[in-house]
């Protein structure tokens, strides 16, 4: 996958989406799978939603930062 998105051509939302949100989703996910069977069943929801929503609101959360910080907002 990495070497599709290097042949393209950047856009706005590589600067946002970038490895360390890729990595910090993979890694919460495996530690979710990992953790299932000795947590509670809304540790493990819990675990799982925050690898989820990590994946949508950190990029989210840095564009609006770039986009205040121009002035547009």
């Amino acid at each position: 996958m990495a070497i599709i998105q290097s042949s393209i051509e950047r856009h706005a939302g590589h600067r946002y989406y970038t490895r360390d949100v890729q990595l910090f989703g993979i890694g919460m996910a495996i530690i979710t799978l990992c953790s299932v069977p000795f947590v509670a069943a809304w540790v493990g929801n819990l675990l799982f939603g925050i690898a989820v929503i990590s994946q949508i609101a950190i990029p989210m959360i840095r564009a609006m930062i770039a986009i205040e910080k121009k002035g547009e907002l």
